[in-house]
């Protein structure tokens, strides 16, 4: 895999945590569990395409 599909890849993960985290702000799940889940959903689900 070249350098560009791991930035973007890095990018794509960033994105979607950051999306995870405002959803569960809308939710009103504010709590730290809250912002540990996005983390992992964004560094799991872009994951998948890095391989």
């Amino acid at each position: 895999m070249d350098r560009l599909a791991y930035f973007i890849a890095h990018m794509a993960g960033a994105s979607i945590a950051g999306a995870a985290l405002i959803v569960f702000f809308i939710f009103g799940w504010y709590s730290w569990w809250a912002v540990a889940t996005a983390g992992i959903i964004g560094l799991v689900w872009p994951g998948r395409w890095a391989s």
